[in-house]
């Protein structure tokens, strides 16, 4: 029998894959951790090993976590939006940095990077296009967003060793780089030694 146990270490669950094992020895069951998940709330169907994917204990799990975590994640989604917003409209790095703390305590990078500057940039670039947001503002933020990222890198490239090497830029002609930087930065917390050429 497989299931996911949670274990809460102050105050923030983790998750891991395990399953019964019967000990004729000692006459009782006892439990073999197959695969440690991580933090409970950034748990993917991906995380999974596909040969218990379809076990009705891990859908069980997935769907009554999902949902009961759904409302709280969504409620920290936008504040934490707000506030990302709001610094980077006022060139606040060491604000974003808070934010990105805030954030990555529960979360990890990717979900940074998905759920809260890629939103909040597409955001900056509507109110740009759309004359509500002036140019210079425009510049500050996305100037701010790329000093966040940088610092990142620069914390990722003293955790992780390196790999191997890859040579990241972008198509002639494009002059935005900030998205090799989030490739880039992606890249490092894997523990590539990435070279980014772009603009």
């Amino acid at each position: 029998m497989v299931y996911i146990r949670s274990k809460n270490v102050k105050g923030i669950d983790y998750a891991y894959l395990v399953k019964s094992v019967w000990n004729s020895n000692k006459n009782s069951s006892l439990q073999k951790t197959i695969k440690y998940l991580g933090r409970t709330s950034s748990i993917t169907i991906e995380d999974i090993p596909e040969d218990y994917r379809n076990d009705p204990k891990i859908i069980t799990f997935m769907t009554m976590y999902a949902s009961k975590d759904l409302t709280k994640k969504q409620t920290l989604l936008s504040k934490l939006r707000e506030e990302f917003f709001k610094s980077l409209c006022d060139g606040d790095v060491s604000g974003t940095i808070k934010t990105y703390e805030k954030y990555t305590k529960f979360f990890n990078l990717i979900e940074f990077y998905d759920n809260l500057l890629k939103p909040v940039m597409y955001k900056i670039g509507e109110l740009w296009a759309g004359g509500k947001l002036d140019i210079a503002t425009e510049h500050v933020c996305s100037n701010t967003a790329q000093s966040l990222v940088g610092i990142i890198n620069e914390r990722n490239l003293k955790l992780h060793r390196h790999k191997q090497k890859i040579l990241i830029c972008t198509p002639s002609g494009e002059l935005h780089s900030l998205g090799c930087k989030v490739i880039e930065s992606f890249l490092i917390s894997k523990g590539f030694k990435v070279f980014n050429i772009s603009p």
